[in-house]
């Protein structure tokens, strides 16, 4: 029998020109793997004979970590497990070695799907591996053949038993779309400074917060329901609840319903060359390096995002059915989701500031503000134009009694100048009046007020 447990690399930092061989984990990855390694330690799995990685550095990087909060030696690099390997082979070289004594628990460090094409390979169902994160299977060997039991994930708390610390239940979990934000923001920046992209980044910028907000649209109802919940839900409501986060990082989800793999394709076909000039530049280029591997990952970006966000409250609300306790399960729901709204509101923000880096994007900016009030009030422009009119009239009224009586239809007439200018303004930046009615309308109301104004000036002088 070998106790084996796949650990899938950390989330790695990615730059132009260098290769995932020489790449490392970011901040995040290394945080997540220190996670799993204490995970592995309280999980009681047994003790850990040696750790076999790829050749790549984000899975050196990952055995490192792994080697060093769970003690164990050092670890040995495999060319089956490494990209650019056909994996032929692997499965035999881990039964050879089991069946010599060679090892009875050893971890395997590697990429996604070598660890699932694997467990499927001895007849396991395909197991998805969070990112840094671990499952581990027990393999009895007979005969030179290998048979699977079953296999668990860091998600199975109800299969742990031994396992009594609670999840985390606060920290930064979705954080792709706050990196696509500071992206943006530092795109505008260099927009302003020195033109790359032109006009033709903001439809980029448009289209990727489109993306975005498709994409966390699921995670976002389904959190709202946990962050409801009272207490711990009853079987069938439980078990629905599992489902549905499940589905929000479904992979058919993203292919089939929203398309998002093909947007990010057009996108880096589109904009690819100009995001790679962005990152190149000699400055600090936050995020932008996050937006390039959204768009060449395709839908897996926003579903590992959202994987690790859902995996994490799906633990908590197991959790809570153990302990009756369903606080913490709402309140890093309600957490994540306003964590998701930050990231809607920070890219609106930065999508007006790759607006705003435009020559002309003050008007487009205004335009843009005038058309939301509109949808989200019609009849905005009738409101104001009718109380303003009211309160021309009111000021009217009251100069009637301390000017003359024959200046009171002059007063009239200013007042309802105004409504009428003010209405053109409104009409021309929601785009529902062309520049040239614009100025006719101008120049037709200023007449109505002025040309009295001249007649009656110039009486004095007759």
């Amino acid at each position: 029998m070998i106790r084996i447990i796949l650990v899938r690399h950390g989330e790695r930092f990615k730059s132009p020109g260098v290769g995932e061989a020489r790449q490392t984990l970011t901040r995040a990855g290394r945080e997540t793997v220190a996670n799993t390694a204490e995970w592995l330690s309280r999980a009681e799995i047994g003790h850990i004979d040696a750790i076999y990685s790829s050749h790549f550095g984000p899975c050196i990087a990952t055995a490192e970590i792994l080697k060093k909060r769970l003690g164990i030696g050092g670890f040995e690099r495999w060319d089956e497990l490494t990209p650019g390997h056909s994996g032929d082979g692997l499965s035999e070289k881990i039964i050879t070695r089991g069946q010599s004594g060679g090892f009875r628990s050893i971890i395997l460090v590697g990429h996604d799907p070598r660890l699932s094409d694997l467990i499927a390979q001895w007849g396991g169902r395909r197991t998805r591996i969070v990112r840094g994160e671990a499952c581990w299977l027990d393999l009895k060997i007979t005969g030179g053949r290998a048979e699977i039991g079953a296999v668990h994930t860091m998600k199975d708390v109800d299969r742990m038993p031994t396992v009594t610390k609670p999840p985390s239940e606060t920290g930064q979990t979705v954080g792709l779309i706050a990196e696509l934000a500071v992206g943006l923001n530092t795109i505008a920046e260099l927009e302003r400074a020195k033109p790359m992209a032109g006009k033709r980044i903001e439809d980029f910028a448009i289209r990727i917060q489109k993306i975005c907000n498709t994409a966390y649209e699921n995670l976002i109802k389904t959190l709202e329901k946990v962050s409801q919940l009272a207490s711990p839900p009853p079987d069938a409501e439980f078990k629905a609840l599992m489902m549905e986060l499940a589905a929000t990082y479904d992979h058919a989800w993203f292919k089939d319903v929203t398309h998002i793999c093909a947007k990010l394709a057009a996108l880096r076909e589109e904009f690819g060359q100009s995001l790679y000039k962005y990152a190149g530049e000699p400055v600090e280029t936050n995020g932008i390096h996050a937006m390039i591997d959204a768009i060449y990952e395709g839908e897996r970006s926003f579903e590992d995002d959202i994987a690790e966000t859902a995996t994490r409250i799906e633990k908590l609300v197991r959790h809570s059915r153990r302990t009756g306790d369903i606080l913490p399960a709402a309140d890093a729901a309600a957490e994540a989701r306003e964590q998701i709204r930050k990231g809607q509101r920070d890219m609106a923000v930065s999508l007006e500031r790759v607006i705003g880096s435009a020559p002309d994007g003050a008007r487009k900016l205004m335009e843009a503000k005038a058309e939301a009030v509109l949808r989200e009030d019609p009849y905005f422009m009738y409101k104001a134009s009718s109380l303003l009119l009211i309160v021309a009239l009111a000021a009217g009224t009251a100069v009637a009694r301390t000017v003359p009586f024959y200046m009171f239809p002059l007063v009239t007439a200013f007042a309802l100048t105004s409504v009428v200018v003010i209405g053109a303004l409104q009409l021309r930046a929601s785009g529902k009046l062309g520049e040239a009615n614009f100025l006719k309308l101008m120049q037709l109301a200023l007449l109505k007020f002025f040309a009295p104004l001249m007649r009656t000036g110039a009486r004095p002088h007759e």
